[in-house]
């Protein structure tokens, strides 16, 4: 009995001890720099290879054929990054680095997909909609044909004047139709 009451103290004791030396992993390691690292995807999940990361320290990266990245190490805190691709619209985006083990996911739309996706919005008269899709699709290719067309739409249903004529002298200087009113 003494020996079994012994064996449960000591397995008590040396479990106590073992839960009070094992580091807290919740809260990250101080760090003077660290690599961040990350991973550029599509609208359909797919890696993107050949992004362009710029970070605001001035370093520049690029994604690997798996979407994959790693940058020169940076300070921990608030960075500002540009993320591009040609095709893909172009993120502006604020993280906030506060571990070194930090990954950072980010997702472009490719021009086609936010082309579709406003065409989309237009069909169902979400004009506000379908301007904001054009927004950033044009950061992607601002004179591309499609478009332009499609900004002219939304200009023509919104009953935007100014808008119309700015579009309708940008497509008349590159040889394309202007739909009539």
């Amino acid at each position: 009995m003494f020996q079994r009451i012994n064996v449960l103290l000591f397995a008590t004791l040396v479990i106590c001890h073992c839960s009070s030396t094992v580091p807290n992993v919740s809260t990250p390691l101080p760090f003077e720099k660290a690599p961040l690292a990350g991973m550029i995807y599509s609208s359909a999940g797919r890696p993107i290879r050949g992004a362009h990361i710029r970070i605001d320290t001035g370093i520049r990266t690029q994604s690997d054929i798996n979407g994959r990245f790693v940058s020169e190490p940076i300070p921990p805190g608030r960075h500002y990054l540009i993320i591009s691709r040609q095709g893909f619209e172009t993120r502006n985006i604020s993280i906030e680095f506060s571990d070194r083990l930090q990954v950072l996911y980010v997702r472009l739309a490719s021009l086609d997909h936010l082309l579709q996706a406003a065409e989309t919005e237009i069909d169902r008269g979400e004009l506000e909609k379908a301007a904001e899709l054009l927004e950033r699709a044009a950061t992607a290719a601002a004179e591309d044909p499609a478009l332009l067309m499609l900004k002219l739409v939304v200009a023509v249903q919104g009953e935007d004047q100014k808008g119309i004529n700015e579009l309708s002298e940008i497509l008349s200087r590159r040889s394309l139709p202007v739909p009539e009113e």
